[in-house]
């Protein structure tokens, strides 16, 4: 039980990390308008409203690849239950996703996409690790 906790522990870091580079990267490709404040709560709501296809499409890929590194990780430190495991990291990547949604708005297409690509990454990453 206790390997099972720190392994959705464990997991639910390798997300952040890999979410906070991945997203790092996509601002590199694709950055903000210039003088954008992305610490500033209100300019970033307006920004998400007007973003290209291109940084959403990029930001699904992100949020998508994070979670199947965190649920890996998360199947790989417990060593037993794998979809038990992946499928929590889903359901807390999940809630961050819901947060973040309701802090920032939108497009509805972006949302539902966002949780559907959120719930595979997780169900893929049970399936691979119970390959192995």
């Amino acid at each position: 039980m206790l390997r099972s906790v720190l392994a959705v522990l464990g997991g639910m870091v390798a997300a952040g990390v890999a979410m906070m580079g991945l997203e790092w990267v996509g601002r590199e490709i694709l950055p903000p308008p210039p003088g954008m404040d992305l610490g500033d709560p209100v300019a970033m709501a307006s920004l998400t409203q007007d973003l290209p296809l291109e940084m959403l499409l990029t930001l699904l890929f992100a949020w998508a690849l994070a979670t199947l590194i965190g649920a890996l990780a998360a199947c790989f430190i417990a060593g037993e239950h794998p979809l038990v495991n992946s499928i929590l990291i889903g359901l807390i990547v999940s809630a961050v996703t819901a947060v973040n949604l309701a802090r920032f708005p939108h497009p509805g297409w972006f949302s539902i996409s966002a949780y559907v690509l959120i719930a595979c990454s997780a169900l893929l990453a049970g399936r691979i690790s119970s390959a192995r």
